[in-house]
């Protein structure tokens, strides 16, 4: 699967390009691979690459708990913002 990572700091307009990555799970590690500039309709292609952008692995159990204590944390902030 591809995922966004970051859009245009300045504008947050997609056509600026978007940095996307391909996230792959494995039983015990999650990792990314494939850096490179997201087009709108065709994902990341080979010519918008990141070539000397090295995967790199998570413990799977580990990325989990971030993403949980992300998940927690932005609702918590979402709950006080009211």
């Amino acid at each position: 699967m591809t995922v966004e990572l970051f859009y245009c700091g300045e504008c947050f307009d997609v056509s600026d390009g978007i940095l996307g990555v391909q996230v792959s799970r494995g039983q015990s590690t999650v990792a990314w691979q494939r850096f490179g500039w997201i087009d709108e309709s065709d994902g990341i292609t080979e010519d918008a690459l990141i070539t000397n952008a090295p995967p790199i692995t998570f413990d799977a159990a580990a990325y989990d708990r971030a993403l949980d204590d992300a998940q927690a944390a932005l609702a918590s902030f979402f709950r006080r913002s009211r």
